[in-house]
């Protein structure tokens, strides 16, 4: 990807920083939504909808990683316990259930309490 390539030149950036290193949390079974950030005729920026983005977090359950993009995205998508969450899941991949580790981090994130719904993110500006 020789713009990738360009643009960590012109940010310091690592050569990798742009990978597929997190492509196989991506569900097959199920229509992914992706929402536009940014799409012009020569780049385009795309994201997950958040529950596709909340059940990749889950099924990756990094701890120290994932915990506070798990509680949030639990408060962006209505998602109040652990039983709307598996059912959630069970969408994104049918015939899996969460992971032990994204139970114990569910457990752990819903008897802290969800926070606030965090404000949307600026979107980002090109010159």
């Amino acid at each position: 990807m020789p713009a990738a390539a360009e643009i960590a030149r012109a940010n310091g950036w690592p050569d990798d920083w742009l990978n597929t290193k997190a492509s196989h949390f991506i569900p097959v079974a199920r229509d992914v939504e992706w929402e536009p950030l940014y799409d012009d005729e020569q780049i385009g920026i795309w994201v997950a909808s958040a529950p596709a983005l909340l059940v990749m977090k889950l099924r990756a359950s990094r701890p120290g990683r994932d915990d506070e993009d798990i509680a949030n995205l639990l408060v962006i998508c209505g998602v109040g316990d652990a039983d709307a969450a598996s059912a959630l899941y069970e969408e994104y991949y049918p015939g899996e259930v969460l992971p032990d580790r994204a139970l114990l981090m569910l457990g752990a994130i819903l008897a802290q309490g969800l926070p606030e719904v965090p404000a949307e993110p600026r979107r980002p500006e090109f010159g």
